[in-house]
């Protein structure tokens, strides 16, 4: 089967989730797909869409403005406005906090919109400001990159929902969109939300989630789309694995560095856990020929817990030795190993 050039939704939608994930590289049509879905819907019957981002910030300026400007142009300079109405719009404008069709009026000469909006402007950090108002027209909700590679805002899950019960109400019709670029491996949500093979998935993979008896059915796409021109891709042709996320949409992973030396088991002073995700760590404090040093790698092999192995885990635990941070040391080890994450002493095996 041929690759879409761009993202398409027909296979997401033919699962008939509540909840509709795409993530995959930059600029392969994620954003453009639910904008005309909003469009489509919008046109055929008055049905309105939301546009969610983290903050005010998003929206202001040219943010907000040109946030629908893909559907005046396209990937193949066609108007979709303007054909999909006929020629009674052919842009869309953004006015205080919502979108409208909109057009240029020779008689007036300035920009004229339509009297309803096809779209609203929701900020997850003004959730409480939001509450009081009603939204029966809204029935696609569209949460544009939900990974960060910067950071997350504090229960940043519980405000998206609360987002998502502000629009919605009572209301059983409404379909959520939640889009990203693949930037953060360890995004919140994806423990969140249950997506338990999300991490193993490979572009193509389309894999639906049932939470539960009463909860919500999720269907999450890594989408796949047709190659991106070599010529394009040269202005990225550089020796760092982050850019593969422009070309290729691999997740963007920092780079690390590795061991200074070899390490021999008798260089090995003492071993701690790291427990992420659903991901083991294993540290060593090595005594290097230059100083100590940290090692991290994978735990390959079964973790058999024991009462005195030290743990640093986010889950809160009675037991002493599980802590939930680096940075309050009790034990003496403890500020050995803040001593050499402060100073950058610390390498990984990949």
């Amino acid at each position: 089967m041929k690759k879409p050039k761009y993202v398409r939704l027909d296979r997401i939608k033919k699962t008939n989730s509540k909840y509709n994930i795409l993530f995959g590289k930059r600029s392969d049509g994620k954003s453009y797909a639910v904008q005309e879905e909003i469009l489509n819907n919008f046109l055929a019957t008055g049905e309105a869409g939301s546009i969610v981002r983290r903050y005010e910030e998003d929206f202001r300026s040219k943010r907000g403005a040109t946030y629908f400007d893909n559907l005046a142009c396209n990937g193949e300079g066609e108007n979709v406005i303007r054909k999909k109405t006929r020629g009674e719009w052919d842009r869309i404008l953004y006015d205080g906090g919502r979108w409208y069709l909109g057009k240029f009026s020779e008689e007036l000469n300035r920009s004229v919109h339509s009297e309803v909006p096809l779209a609203y402007k929701f900020a997850l950090t003004s959730t409480e400001h939001d509450k009081s108002t009603s939204y029966p027209t809204i029935k696609t909700i569209v949460f544009e990159e939900f990974m960060s590679r910067d950071c997350y805002l504090e229960d940043e899950f519980v405000l998206f929902l609360n987002t998502i019960s502000t629009i919605k109400r009572n209301r059983s019709d409404v379909k959520i969109y939640m889009l990203a670029n693949t930037v953060d491996l360890f995004c919140p949500y994806i423990d969140e939300m249950g997506l338990t093979s999300f991490r193993t998935m490979k572009p193509g993979d389309l894999a639906v989630y049932k939470c539960g008896e009463d909860g919500p059915q999720i269907a999450v796409e890594f989408t796949d789309t047709a190659k991106r021109d070599k010529e394009a891709d040269s202005y990225f042709a550089f020796n760092n694995p982050k850019l593969r996320m422009i070309t290729s949409g691999e997740f963007e992973l920092p780079l690390h560095p590795h061991a200074p030396e070899k390490i021999k088991s008798d260089m090995i002073r003492f071993r701690f856990f790291i427990r992420f995700s659903d991901v083991m760590l294993q540290a060593n404090i090595v005594r290097g020929t230059m100083g100590p040093f940290l090692f991290i790698h994978p735990k390959t092999s079964p973790f058999k817990e024991t009462k005195k192995d030290l743990i640093y885990q986010q889950e809160p635990s009675v037991s002493p030795f599980v802590r939930r941070s680096f940075r309050s040391p009790i034990f003496p080890i403890e500020q050995k190993i803040l001593f050499l994450v402060k100073t950058g002493k610390v390498f990984f095996s990949d």
